[in-house]
């Protein structure tokens, strides 16, 4: 692309000059370029409209980039656009302190599942779809629906070749490991050639089977490993909500912070309550219960282990509400499932080895 473009540095072509200020990160000058392209024909309108999107999320203007997506192909032809729409609805979610969340990840698996289905007719990567859709169900705390979506027929309802597909097999071995499937993830470990998926699969399966608090350092350590592994954003964001689950000390955050101002200081609230003493661990967690549901849960772990039934009853009966508000974020260290590889997520530009930072 860019060496097309290169080609033609002296064009005037409104979509050209668009694409060139994208490619070098000016977003509004690629959302004004682009505005002035005046398409001649459905399928040039659809592209604008991806672009666009594209653009407009990049500069935090979501609702913009869903209305343009939701409309550019009403009537269902361009499966482009269906895809585009449900990896922004993914992204919307991630990013959402709202009640919205959830309406947004139903939608994208609804969307998801209909590109999926369009594409089959045709032929077309059904795979990628269906994988929007394994990822909008586990968003969506819908776990029974996106192991279905992973599984051939008659267990569920992939097709072979969706199945079989890298990226479906990598979504697969971790919704495995989410629903204590440990064979199956183990089996699909073997075969996965993507360090990140590898780390994060193992790390969850790791969870899964550790029961008690003689594991911490050991989970703490994979964690830390998946974070090593991570390439993108949404990739460190996965190993930094997993490490303050485990009450680790958190790496830099602070090239996070301008994409993604919500989703990082939930983390570091999650990181600074959990990372007590063992002292005083138990009115950190109390101190902080009502601001994350992942420390109402860990308050209710905890209570639990100390063998006090009571109270971690009482703890998420009381604050049920927060937690059915926010109970997609941080699902098994997983607050943004999927958006590593995702168009629209851009590279870390470094490994980001762990540099712990004083909270």
């Amino acid at each position: 692309m860019r060496d097309y473009l290169a080609a033609h540095h002296d064009a005037t072509s409104p979509l050209l000059n668009g694409l060139r200020a994208c490619l070098d990160g000016d977003w509004a000058e690629g959302i004004e370029q682009l505005g002035r392209w005046e398409p001649h024909h459905a399928l040039a309108q659809a592209m604008k409209a991806q672009f666009e999107a594209e653009a407009l999320i990049k500069t935090g203007r979501a609702a913009e980039a869903l209305a343009k997506l939701r409309a550019a192909d009403q009537a269902g032809t361009f499966t482009g656009v269906a895809v585009s729409l449900a990896s922004a609805l993914l992204q919307h979610a991630v990013h959402s302190c709202t009640s919205n969340r959830l309406a947004a990840g139903q939608e994208a698996l609804a969307v998801a599942v209909r590109a999926r289905n369009d594409r089959r007719i045709w032929h077309g990567d059904s795979a990628e779809a269906a994988v929007l859709a394994v990822q909008a169900a586990v968003l969506s705390g819908d776990l029974s629906t996106a192991w279905k979506l992973t599984q051939p027929e008659p267990e569920g309802e992939a097709q072979p070749q969706e199945a079989a597909d890298t990226r479906m097999r990598e979504q697969t071995a971790l919704v495995a490991a989410m629903t204590g499937r440990q064979q199956e993830a183990e089996q699909l470990l073997a075969d996965m050639t993507n360090a990140f998926a590898q780390a994060h699969v193992r790390t969850v399966i790791a969870e899964s089977s550790l029961a008690d608090d003689s594991t911490t350092s050991e989970v703490k350590g994979l964690w830390l490993r998946v974070w090593e592994a991570a390439d993108s954003e949404g990739e460190q964001l996965t190993a930094a909500a997993g490490l303050a689950a485990a009450g680790a000390d958190l790496p830099d955050l602070s090239h996070l912070w301008a994409d993604f101002p919500d989703l990082v200081a939930e983390i570091e609230l999650l990181a600074r309550a959990l990372r007590g003493s063992a002292g005083d661990e138990l009115a950190v967690l109390r101190a902080n219960v009502t601001q994350s549901p992942v420390i109402v849960v860990k308050l209710a772990e905890r209570s639990h282990r100390g063998g006090n039934v009571v109270m971690a009853a009482e703890t998420l009966s009381g604050c049920s509400a927060i937690v059915r508000r926010f109970s997609s974020r941080l699902s098994a260290g997983c607050p943004v499932p999927g958006l590593h590889g995702r168009p629209g997520v851009r590279s870390a530009g470094r490994r980001g080895r762990a540099r712990v930072v004083p909270q």
